[in-house]
């Protein structure tokens, strides 16, 4: 998580004295100076001085010929030769001029005669950094600390290299030694926060980038860093506080009210969402991403689809290559239902775009609804000639021959995409799931055992087979111990509790057939099948009540349902 902030702290080492130097350096006093020229215009006969060559150097760097003010700065250092500052200088120099080894050569030289000056070991630390030379840069950067402990840089550029070597006790070390001494450091609380984040220690990054924020309430990149934490947290309410908490303080900053306005869109608070992205543009206007989230949260949230498709087509007569905004301009036609339109703005969307292949998938779902399931077919196996390895495409394809019974034509597609994509788990469990819709169980097994030895751990292809064997009375053991590693992998996944529950069903194992069975159906309580498993348990336990009760709760949400009137006709016979 290397944050532009260090990238700044670490060029600081580098240009300090070299900013220092422009702030409060003048003109010589001999003449003027033209930056077109190679050399200053003098109106008096040049000084021989060490300042004179130091103050033409400083022109040259200022007009960034380089090359020319390390000249000036030699010369002047031939005058004044164990200058420090001089030195830095030139090592500055060198560094824009990017000769890294002859800005260290010169540093290390001028230590030797002034091994205490801190700025030579502050730049000569981030050479060494820049360099890879992570020893020797965190030397420099200890001696700093050792002869001025009060200084922050230091503490933040060592704990930046060790946190870049993933020497995280360290960092934390060098970053709590300085807080120790400064509690109230919020760049030390922050590079703190920053260095938990990327041992993804999230909760106790929260804490320090809290304090940071506590510290210092306008640190825009602190309270950003926040709310991403706490979304990372999946604590969205607190990530909103922070960022609202912020807004107040700076109501016209759209950068954070446009992160606040992007977690709520994600979190499908389309309305609240909207009004930020309204607040944005009353301050910006012309803020396109904040327009476009606009027409999002408009469309996604069904506020207004009409609106949304105004913000939409403006937005792409303004830019007409945004294949993203385009999409939308299609889609909310397509939730309008102006057919044409949309299948005329998909198309245009080309194949080497991300939304290309959901582009060609709502085309087919348009033409299914127009009852041209041919043409979709057709048009979905074009795009998959355009895009071999996309197995959306594939896995469509296969649906809409489905759908039509070319069950044959299905498993090929199926088949080929596998060919194509083999190490696709989804392709292969739906190919599975055909074969044994048609009847070809064997083979639907295999392709299922082809996922377990890919997948050993995927807990619904580990549940259809324990689930087939059950149902059909076979292979009980095996069946047991795949449903017991499915329900460890997915504890409270009431279709896998079921299948597990029916399987003791058919061991006869009653009572635990029900524990199940009764656990599923509280984890789905709407769903017939699981209802009628519990149903037959509770009647082979000799609950007949219980049953009678299920079985009629299900057959008056599905009247139609013979097998169900067949079990209620024989309890209610057999009743005393």
């Amino acid at each position: 998580m290397i944050h532009s902030i260090v990238t700044a702290l670490k060029a600081i080492s580098c240009l300090a004295l070299t900013l220092l130097l422009c702030a409060c350096a003048a003109y010589p006093r001999y003449g003027g100076y033209d930056p077109q020229m190679q050399e200053p215009i003098m109106d008096v006969a040049p000084l021989e001085t060490s300042y004179y060559h130091y103050s033409l150097g400083v022109l040259f760097a200022l007009s960034q010929k380089y090359d020319h003010a390390i000249e000036e700065y030699k010369k002047s250092l031939t005058i004044d030769e164990h200058s420090p500052f001089l030195m830095a200088e030139l090592a500055t120099l060198y560094v824009k001029n990017n000769d890294l080894s002859l800005a260290a050569e010169i540093l290390e030289k001028s230590l030797i005669y002034h091994p205490d000056y801190k700025d030579t070991h502050l730049l000569l630390g981030g050479i060494y950094g820049k360099l890879k030379e992570y020893d020797n840069a965190i030397k420099e950067y200890t001696t700093i600390i050792s002869l001025d402990p009060s200084l922050v840089e230091p503490y933040i550029l060592l704990s930046f290299l060790y946190g870049e070597q993933k020497q995280y006790d360290q960092a934390i070390s060098t970053l709590t030694h300085l807080l120790t001494q400064d509690p109230d450091n919020y760049m030390g609380t922050y590079y703190l926060a920053k260095i938990y984040g990327e041992m993804q220690l999230y909760h106790k990054a929260a804490e320090w980038m809290e304090k940071t924020v506590a510290l210092r309430p306008e640190f825009e990149s602190a309270t950003a860093e926040l709310g991403l934490l706490y979304q990372m947290n999946d604590n969205h309410e607190k990530a909103i506080e922070i960022y609202r908490n912020y807004i107040t303080l700076s109501p016209e900053n759209t950068d954070i009210r446009q992160r606040l306005g992007k977690l709520l869109l994600n979190i499908e608070r389309y309305g609240e969402a909207a009004h930020e992205f309204e607040e944005i543009l009353k301050i910006d206007g012309t803020h396109r991403d904040a327009r476009f989230s606009l027409g999002l949260s408009y469309f996604l949230g069904k506020i207004d689809l009409d609106r949304a498709l105004t913000i939409f087509r403006d937005i792409l007569r303004q830019y007409p290559e945004d294949v993203r905004v385009r999409y939308f301009v299609a889609s909310a036609c397509e939730a309008k239902g102006l057919s044409t339109e949309a299948l005329d703005e998909f198309t245009k969307i080309p194949p080497s775009s991300n939304f290309f292949v959901p582009a060609r998938i709502h085309m087919g779902l348009i033409m299914k609804q127009q009852g041209s399931v041919a043409r979709a077919i057709d048009l979905i196996g074009r795009a998959i000639d355009t895009r071999k390895n996309d197995p959306e495409l594939y896995d469509f394809l296969a649906a809409l021959q489905e759908d039509e019974t070319q069950y044959e034509e299905a498993i090929r597609t199926l088949t080929e995409g596998l060919k194509a994509l083999p190490e696709n788990i989804e392709l292969r469990y739906r190919l599975g799931i055909m074969y044994e819709k048609i009847g070809r169980f064997d083979e639907g097994i295999c392709v299922m055992k082809e996922i377990i030895e890919l997948d050993p751990d995927n807990a619904e292809t580990l549940n259809f087979i324990g689930y087939s064997y059950a149902d059909r009375g076979i292979h009980l053991e095996e069946a047991e111990a795949l449903l017991l590693k499915a329900v460890e992998l997915k504890p409270e996944n009431g279709y896998i509790i079921d299948s597990l529950g029916w399987l003791y069903f058919k061991q006869n194992k009653t009572g635990k057939a029900i524990t199940m069975l009764e656990k599923a159906a509280s984890l789905l309580p709407d769903d017939p099948t699981i209802a009628e498993h519990l149903g037959d348990a509770y009647v082979k336990g000799g609950y007949s009540k219980k049953a009678l009760a299920l079985y009629k709760k299900i057959l008056k949400e599905n009247p139609e349902n013979r097998s169900i009137k067949k079990k209620i006709d024989a309890l209610t016979k057999t009743a005393p």
